[in-house]
């Protein structure tokens, strides 16, 4: 996949002030560019860093009522979800929301829809492994779209990179097991939830490639993807 870079959301919360979201118990995840034409939320630059594995100015704050939740752009080609996660735990975060842009395996998945990755598949020489989202937190995503009426598909993503020379390869492999989308980040994403006690779950917009946002059904699936958030993040007893 490309990763066509755009505008940063920096580039519309430089002048603000920054906050050090303390207390805060959930933060977001944006494994892409997020473009500030279809932001949904509010954000500030934090004045003070919370994590040493990303470049300060990928770390921001989502204001949104009262409260002020952690926003990281955790590009792939630029930073470790991993470490980020590993790093979040260790500062009390207990759920994460993760959000991006995949590619389809299947024509039964059309561009624009919006993906909650129920499993994430990560292909070995001759096996497949499995990694898993937190229940609850998966539950109550389905549910608080359900209530707004937002079409989500649930689906077994496959963390392959377009660039790995056994792509092919690995992706019939993947598609053997129910593998329908193609989300390079979604195995450390669920691993490192689990190995550091964090309930974490993926959802991504189907995407020709990566960070095409500007074309529509696309843009409007991730605003809506992002309204979805900010409602969990507003009703702390969905998270």
């Amino acid at each position: 996949m490309s990763s066509t870079l755009i505008t940063s959301i920096s580039s519309i919360a430089r002048s603000t002030h920054g906050s050090r979201c303390a207390g805060e118990s959930a933060a977001i995840i944006a494994c892409c560019r997020l473009n500030p034409a279809h932001l949904q939320f509010s954000v500030q630059p934090l004045n003070i860093p919370l994590l040493s594995s990303l470049n300060a100015s990928s770390q921001f704050s989502v204001v949104t009522g009262k409260r002020q939740i952690p926003l990281f752009e955790c590009l792939p080609e630029e930073s470790d979800v991993s470490a980020v996660i590993e790093e979040l735990a260790h500062r009390g975060i207990k759920s994460i929301f993760g959000l991006g842009y995949a590619k389809s395996l299947t024509t039964l998945i059309p561009v624009g829809q919006i993906v909650l990755a129920e499993c994430a598949v990560g292909v070995e020489q001759s096996s497949c492994r499995f990694s898993y989202p937190g229940h609850d937190l998966l539950h109550n995503f389905r549910t608080t779209a359900a209530a707004r009426c937002v079409s989500i598909r649930r689906a077994k993503v496959v963390a392959v990179n377009s660039d790995d020379p056994d792509y092919a390869r690995k992706t019939i492999a993947s598609k053997s097991v129910g593998a329908e989308v193609v989300f390079p980040q979604a195995m450390k994403f669920y691993s490192a939830g689990r190995v550091n006690g964090v309930s974490a779950v993926l959802a991504c917009v189907m995407s020709r490639e990566i960070d095409e946002d500007n074309q529509s059904p696309i843009s409007k699936s991730m605003t809506e993807l992002q309204s979805l958030l900010l409602t969990m993040i507003a009703e702390p007893q969905r998270l």
